[in-house]
């Protein structure tokens, strides 16, 4: 799998993969080991007494020093494998095993008659592991130090695994040839000298505690080459003590794990580039100010790239000029535009390709002085490109050369795409604004031509709906309404009456008083505008005022009998400015009110047919 897919897979699938990598890690080691490896198990009776110990697993080591295969061992208790055990050495391994600790001794194996040193320790209830090399030169020669080291020497030479050896004092004993390949040192540099030598002084510490008889299990350290290079390298260190405890000498095997390490960066570095494309890429989509989402891609760059300073420009074709939006990293602002014929960034608008200039031997190409001063030696310009048309340029500034690898380049190119979607976003957007408000105004003169055909239809309530409308804005406003609101309200205020158009002229425009029948039907004006409204998706806000402006405080209105605040707010308040504008107007049956006798009116209905707040507020309004 490439680095770059492990990003996109889910959290669970990437803990799986790397779960992978590390028993794949494991397995390389523990067959590779030298040393002789075994993993067992206690075997008990039903009362939980160890009877014998199986074994579970172990390594083509355990083979090669036992003489044992290993397909003899695999699931088979030790009383099946060895001739004539010792229930001294079964006893101990089933108390390690039950009872936990560790112990380090010589031990002599039936089967072969040569002396190991052998280490036992828990793994987890009921199961210890058995950890044993040759050391039967120095038990018979009783030169227990130099003949470890014939015998390390002669094993460790032909690995591959690079080992050192340091004793007590810290001072390096032995290297082998895989150690001086590593390392680019040879022997005769190395032996004699201080281990610290290989390793940073952070690690001093840990040096002097593996000479306190504390081991070092898959530690990852920086090792130091003989050009001063840092290795990553992983290490595992035992001890050897003399007789008295003390320690002798410190082995130490490590694995190169440069390649792995750089592997891992490589994906920690993609992982790093596509979130930060996902946070481009949110602050393009929530419409953020175009200048904002250029100065994320700005701070992207200088992230993930390494850029010490950029900026963005925005190409004007009717102009012929560049335009600096945004940028990051200069000690003093430039409003200038640039010209595509004076200017390295119109350099890149031309040929609508990367432009890589090194400074100062091509500063004269910009407006901007000082940029070699500034320690700039590295420019690059990349054209915003969508749908074929230069929107702009991002310039890239580095104190040092830019590097050469795909990847890098690569990502300067996606953060310029992302910066043109943000043109392109942008313009989208406008267009959108343009096109929403040109179909607001479009909806709303619908309104007006409906509001005005009624009028038309009705004569004696000519001019009424602005009115209303009118004043029952500047209520609203009063009362606290805003925004969508308030232009909900402006609809239902102008559509009023719009229900009539379902009322025949015979009733609508009938001079005289109207029966109890042509009452019914009048009523049933809010009904149709309400089964008008609701089919059309934007006027649905606005059915409050039309459908529920004739109910009253008290219950007695219609088409729903509401109560109180059971009324919406916005036909609380129409009903207060339609009957006070109703009062006022003449009508061939009679005259237009006195405004005294109005305000008297909406007091006395005030708790009755009205809102009593609302009466207050319009009334202090001064009409």
């Amino acid at each position: 799998m490439k680095a770059g897919q492990a990003g996109k897979l889910p959290a669970r699938k990437q803990v799986e993969l790397a779960l992978h990598e590390s028993e794949a890690q494991y397995s390389l080691l523990f067959n590779r080991m030298m040393d002789g490896f075994a993993l067992c198990e206690v075997v008990c009776d039903d009362q939980g007494n160890a009877l014998d110990y199986r074994f579970i697993q172990v390594n083509p080591a355990f083979e090669k020093l036992t003489g044992v295969p290993v397909s003899e061992v695999i699931g088979r208790c030790s009383g099946e494998i060895w001739e004539n055990p010792s229930p001294e050495w079964t006893e101990r391994c089933c108390k390690i095993g039950l009872d936990g600790g560790q112990i380090l001794e010589e031990r002599y194996f039936a089967r072969f008659d040569r002396y190991y040193y052998g280490s036992l320790f828990q793994t987890r209830k009921g199961r210890f592991a058995m950890l044993f090399h040759d050391v039967t030169e120095e038990h018979l020669a009783q030169k227990y130090l130099r003949d470890t080291r014939d015998y390390l020497e002669t094993l460790i030479q032909n690995t591959t695994a690079p080992i050192v050896v340091w004793d007590g004092e810290l001072v390096i004993a032995f290297v082998n040839s895989a150690f001086e390949q590593l390392t680019h040192y040879s022997a005769a540099d190395l032996i004699g000298q201080p281990a610290g030598m290989l390793f940073s002084s952070s690690m001093q510490a840990s040096l002097e505690q593996t000479c306190c008889g504390e081991n070092w299990l898959n530690l990852e350290l920086p090792l130091l080459g003989r050009s001063g290079e840092t290795l990553d390298t992983l290490w595992n260190t035992s001890t050897i003590k003399n007789e008295d405890g003390t320690i002798n000498a410190v082995i130490a095997q490590g694995q190169d794990i440069s390649a792995l390490k750089k592997a891992e960066n490589a994906t920690r570095r993609q992982l790093d580039r596509l979130a930060a494309l996902r946070d481009i890429d949110t602050a393009i989509n929530t419409n953020l100010p175009l200048s904002e989402v250029l100065s994320i891609i700005l701070d992207k760059a200088a992230e993930q790239l390494g850029a010490d300073a950029a900026t963005i420009l925005l190409y004007e074709p009717h102009s012929q000029r560049l335009e600096y939006l945004v940028e990051r990293g200069f000690s003093h602002p430039i409003l200038e535009s640039l010209h595509l014929s004076d200017s390295a960034a119109g350099r890149v608008v031309v040929s609508r390709s990367v432009v890589e200039l090194h400074l100062p031997e091509s500063e004269r190409q910009f407006k901007r002085k000082g940029l070699s001063e500034a320690g700039f030696c590295c420019y690059l310009g990349v054209p915003l490109i969508t749908k074929d048309v230069v929107k702009g340029v991002l310039e890239i500034f580095l104190r040092h050369a830019a590097p050469k690898d795909c990847d890098w380049r690569d990502y300067l190119a996606t953060l310029a795409g992302q910066a043109a979607i943000a043109f392109e976003n942008r313009e989208l957007w406008r267009n959108a604004q343009e096109n929403h408000n040109s179909l607001l105004l479009t909806y709303d003169d619908t309104i007006r031509g409906w509001a005005h055909a009624l009028e038309l239809r009705d004569v004696e309530t000519q001019g009424h709906s602005q009115r209303v409308t009118d004043m029952t804005l500047v209520l609203g406003l009063r009362l606290g309404l805003r925004g969508e609101a308030l232009i909900n309200v402006h609809r239902g205020a102008l559509l009023h009456d719009i229900g009539k158009m379902g009322i025949p002229d015979s009733i609508l425009l009938k001079p005289g008083p109207l029966t109890e029948d042509e009452w019914k039907i009048m009523r049933r004006h809010p009904v149709y505008a309400y089964d008008l409204l609701l089919t059309i998706e934007f006027l649905k806000p606005a059915l409050d005022i039309p459908y529920s402006h004739h109910e009253r405080w008290d219950g007695q209105g219609y088409p729903r009998g509401l109560r109180g605040e059971e009324i919406p707010l916005p036909a609380r308040i129409f009903s207060v400015v339609d009957v006070w504008d109703a009062l006022r107007s003449d009508r061939p049956y009679r005259r237009g009110w006195p405004d005294e006798e109005v305000r008297a009116y909406l007091k006395a209905q005030a708790g009755v047919q009205f809102d009593p707040l609302i009466v207050e507020h319009f009334l202090n309004l001064g009409l």
